[in-house]
């Protein structure tokens, strides 16, 4: 190879990267650019309230249904602040029961567009069961406080600007580590172990 050849091609490589790099940063400003207007653009605060269900994995006393409230702040249109707490509770003509209580904070991140967004949540937290069975008689209870990690996805639908319906599907991970249940059916002691149950809500939000 001549050193005239050797010259050229330093030469397009070098012409090369320094194309790559005014493309990177033309595109780099495009986006914060875009990103600053949807900033402006988008409501940064969320309030709403929604109807939730958990599945009882590994039969670990946790499933039920109930209703809670949910906090949003949003850092830009990919990322959130995401926060819930949910009640867990039993109605009937002639009673009404709380079970538990759910709460979960952490962050929301994904994609949107005007009329809709999909996003992964990872947000932990913790459960309270006020009446996890401990022995052989459904008369025996205690409350347990444990930590939770709730992990899955995030869809909006939004209806206006400023109101949204928003769906969840996620798994809640609980650690019970060596607590033991005594089930009624089965009066015998059984480790708990980590758990996961399947939960879901939906709800309606209003942004602002």
């Amino acid at each position: 190879m001549t050193i005239n050849q050797s010259g050229a091609i330093l030469m397009r490589n070098n012409l090369s990267r320094a194309v790559l790099a005014t493309l990177f940063f033309i595109c780099g400003g495009l986006c914060v650019g875009a990103q600053t207007i949807q900033t402006e653009t988008l409501p940064r605060y969320e309030i709403g309230g929604q109807f939730y269900a958990i599945g009882s994995g590994s039969n670990s006393d946790l499933g039920a249904g109930g209703a809670g409230g949910r906090f949003t702040y949003n850092f830009n249109k990919y990322l959130a602040l995401d926060s819930e707490v949910n009640v867990m509770f039993d109605a009937d003509d002639d009673y009404f029961v709380v079970n538990g209580v759910h709460a979960f904070a952490g962050l929301k991140a994904g994609a949107r567009n005007k009329h809709v967004g999909l996003f992964a949540k990872a947000r932990p937290g913790f459960t309270i069961n006020f009446h996890r069975a401990i022995g052989g008689s459904p008369f025996d209870s205690e409350r347990i406080v444990t930590p939770a990690f709730d992990v899955g996805g995030v869809l909006e639908v939004y209806l206006k600007r400023n109101i949204a319906l928003r769906l969840d599907a996620s798994d809640v991970i609980i650690p019970f580590g060596n607590d033991q249940i005594e089930e009624v059916r089965c009066p015998c002691p059984r480790r708990l172990g980590t758990t996961h149950n399947f939960a879901s809500s939906i709800g309606v939000t209003i942004r602002f």
